[in-house]
């Protein structure tokens, strides 16, 4: 049994629960609304949104608008974190669409796990690091317009 033992690998996968917006201020109160305050002043400060008035848009332009969506996570460290996203459900229905044109350069779950799995189990140094805003240093030459309601658009302004 003692042999059994030695030779198994144990992987473990923590999950975090994540809260929209309304969920995650009702739990973490204040604390929420900073890390969302956050997340927004860090793509305001990029220079990644310009204001419109949603008076002056066109008939297409409200059409093509995607709507913001905020989650919030509590890290195992206690911290509160928010991210900001699109819906994107909306722009398969564009003329053209064509889904690798619109998707992030982002990992998947499964390849991060699997490739974990295999690093471990060959004993491999593993570094990794984060690029805070990434996606907002990425040169991009399309407009798109994205909507915050609610007490998002409360907490832009």
């Amino acid at each position: 049994m003692d042999e059994v033992n030695t030779n198994v690998e144990i992987l473990g996968v923590i999950m975090i629960n994540q809260y929209n917006l309304r969920k995650g201020l009702e739990l973490f109160g204040d604390k929420a609304e900073t890390a969302t305050v956050k997340e927004l002043s860090q793509i305001h400060e990029m220079g990644a949104y310009v204001p419109l008035e949603a008076g002056k848009l066109t008939a297409e332009q409200k059409a093509k608008a995607l709507s913001a969506l905020v989650f919030i996570v509590e890290k195992r460290d206690g911290r509160i974190k928010a991210r900001k996203c699109a819906v994107g459900s909306n722009q398969r229905t564009f003329e053209g669409y064509n889904k690798a044109d619109w998707t992030s350069p982002t990992v998947s779950t499964n390849g991060v796990l699997i490739t974990s799995a295999i690093e471990a189990h060959a004993g491999r140094h593993i570094a990794t690091c984060d690029l805070p805003g990434a996606y907002l240093n990425t040169d991009n030459n399309e407009e798109t317009i994205m909507l915050l309601k609610g007490k998002l658009a409360e907490l832009m302004v």
